[in-house]
């Protein structure tokens, strides 16, 4: 048997439409009709989200070999979310960043970093308004023209 034909036996153990599957696996129906038929390649994030999503054993759909399902509390995951009580939310951010390739992780990581970087220097700077940088031109004081303009006040 083929892991595509194991990726069949999956969706129809489970009693799932190929749309109902794609959906929970954030797929298209196509793909999943795709990955069903013999020699087409199932990615290793695709693996990694059978699992996630429904604790299909990897080693399983690669070889055949063992139990389909794996228990749900073996995963290093489940153990995170039960010991930090993540919302579903979370949940989701998690199961989705962890079926990610190395590479598009780090894309996320530096995103992240970024994102944390720029909410930092704004808290900081909302708390301590006259630490401001000043661009040239701007005025500290709106209520102060600058040096080459005249006031319009009396």
């Amino acid at each position: 048997m083929s892991i595509n034909q194991r990726l069949r036996q999956v969706r129809k153990h489970l009693k799932m439409q190929q749309s109902e599957f794609a959906k929970r696996l954030g797929l298209s129906q196509t793909s999943i009709s795709w990955l069903e038929q013999d020699g087409n390649t199932v990615s290793e994030q695709t693996i990694r989200l059978l699992h996630l999503d429904f604790h299909v054993s990897e080693e399983w759909l690669r070889t055949g070999e063992g139990p389909m399902f794996s228990a749900e509390d073996d995963s290093p995951l489940e153990k995170l979310c039960r010991e930090y009580a993540v919302s579903d939310c979370e949940r989701k951010i998690l199961e989705l960043y962890f079926s990610f390739e190395p590479k598009r992780r780090k894309m996320v990581c530096d995103f992240v970093d970024e994102f944390f970087r720029k909410a930092i220097e704004e808290k900081q700077s909302a708390q301590n308004p006259s630490a401001a940088k000043t661009d040239e031109g701007e005025r500290k004081n709106p209520e102060t023209p600058p040096k080459n303009q005249k006031s319009e006040l009396p």
